[in-house]
């Protein structure tokens, strides 16, 4: 579920078994919770999910809108575990995305 306001976006995650298998390690744009956020928001056209914060681009119309957000804690602790390799299991996450400027948009 999307909640917008404004400059704000609230994205309500469920990170599934299968966003975790099909994750990869390491990987930024392929990650579990990258792949949730890309199921979850229309007209993505850029995800960067690191442990601290997680960075989208959206299409709206014939422009791009680019948001950022500060990774809750349990974001931050799934990152880290998966990236090190720990099994990890199915949760719920709610990220608050910022409206940032495009070139505050940097490649991870």
């Amino acid at each position: 579920m999307i909640f917008r306001l404004n400059n704000y976006m609230k994205v309500n995650l469920t990170i599934t078994k299968e966003n975790i298998s099909s994750g990869i390690r390491a990987m930024p744009g392929a990650c579990p919770i990258a792949n949730s956020i890309t199921e979850s928001v229309n007209n993505i056209t850029y995800v960067s999910v690191l442990p601290y914060d997680a960075t989208i681009k959206v299409k709206k119309g014939n422009k791009l809108e680019a948001y950022r957000a500060i990774m809750p804690k349990i974001g931050n602790n799934f990152v880290k575990k998966f990236d090190n390799g720990a099994d990890v299991a199915p949760f719920k996450l709610n990220i608050n995305f910022k409206k940032i400027s495009l070139d505050q948009v940097g490649l991870y």
